[in-house]
């Protein structure tokens, strides 16, 4: 069975770096506005959790200052300064709702001892190199977040557009896939695309992942920022919508991030002697989209892949159909090709499937 978090699968304790310190100050933070909460009140009308907000807004944005890959995000202009500002605040209510979570947590008996702040802020990290290191690699190389902002705003894609995928795969999970096929990194890293999903679905409370997650600390976020929420009863109800209205690009980019990872990648469980059906160049030709994750293949099925693209003997209409609400193509994760006003863009690159693909015409 995988293990439930990272640090129990061999990635040490974070320790007090000045990451973990803010974290910390959040955790006591919410904690003390937890127990001043009036008994029988739910917890985002309390007026000790809505006082709490600024502080816990400079904090987590504190927070975000000192991410080590956001430090590699640097705005080139007032547009892109707009984007980089609204992508961080945007994730300080996904820290909010994780820490909130472990905090839910060390309060049930069930739970108590399973998870630490450290390895909450571990796993967090994990979903952000999974969402952005694609994106900021493309922004070193030129590519204008305004730009890139602009096509997310025309983007039709949801997270819950792949609502059936994530339980597919949950359903389907190898427990203990061979140690020696590439799939074993595929259910390695649905983990973290899992964890990612659920951060997009307000009220989703566990993950395959190991952490918690509680929205009242960033319900009241929205509350107080942005007024948001209906008056239900004597309840301030902060929906989904409320989130998605406020924050469209980023889910839109999160709904790229997760259709890069799951499109067709059931096939990817077919790459195995013992498999019935059994992966094989043909499927190669007919779903390309395949070999762009060529990490999750067999040698043999990369080198089938470069000759695919190499020979343009792949089903361009699918490949086509695959990129089309993709504004950034990635292989294995390093950016490759990106969108602008409908021209694919090549971002330098010396993989040699990255640099097939931007070949084809």
């Amino acid at each position: 069975m995988f293990c439930l978090v990272l640090a129990v699968c061999g990635v040490g304790a974070m320790g007090e770096t000045p990451l973990m310190l803010v974290a910390t100050k959040i955790k006591n933070l919410m904690q003390k506005g937890n127990q001043d909460a009036m008994p029988g009140y739910d917890l985002i009308r309390s007026e000790v959790v809505q006082d709490s907000i600024p502080t816990l807004e400079e904090l987590g944005l504190e927070f975000m200052h000192k991410i080590s890959l956001f430090k590699k995000l640097k705005p080139k202009n007032e547009a892109e300064e707009r984007f980089v500002t609204g992508l961080k605040k945007f994730e300080i209510l996904h820290v909010l709702a994780l820490i909130y979570g472990l905090i839910l947590d060390e309060k049930n008996e069930d739970h108590q001892g399973v998870l630490t702040l450290s390895q909450v802020v571990q796993d967090y990290l994990k979903v952000l190199d999974f969402i952005y290191t694609p994106l900021i690699q493309a922004h070193q190389a030129g590519l204008d977040l305004s730009i890139y902002a602009t096509t997310l705003s025309k983007n039709p894609l949801k997270p819950s557009d792949f609502k059936d995928l994530i339980q597919y795969f949950l359903k389907n999970e190898q427990v203990s896939p061979k140690p020696v096929l590439p799939v074993q990194a595929f259910f390695k890293d649905f983990r973290v695309a899992e964890l990612a999903y659920d951060l997009t679905q307000h009220h989703f409370y566990n993950t395959l992942l190991g952490p918690s997650i509680g929205w009242d600390y960033a319900d009241a976020y929205i509350l107080v920022k942005f007024n948001a929420g209906k008056e239900f009863g004597e309840d301030n109800v902060v929906s989904q919508e409320d989130y998605t209205d406020l924050y469209k690009l980023y889910y839109a980019h999160y709904a790229t991030r997760l259709l890069e990872f799951l499109d067709e990648s059931y096939y990817y469980t077919f790459d195995d002697p013992l498999s019935s059906p059994e992966l094989d160049i043909g499927i190669l030709q007919k779903h390309p989209h395949l070999c762009l994750k060529p990490k999750y293949l067999r040698q043999k099925f990369q080198q089938a892949c470069l000759d695919i693209f190499e020979k343009h003997t792949y089903d361009a209409q699918a490949l086509q159909h695959s990129l089309q609400n993709l504004p950034l193509v990635s292989i294995n994760n390093a950016p490759c090709l990106y969108n602008t006003q409908g021209k694919w863009q090549k971002i330098k690159s010396k993989d040699i499937l990255c640099l097939a693909l931007q070949k084809i015409p």
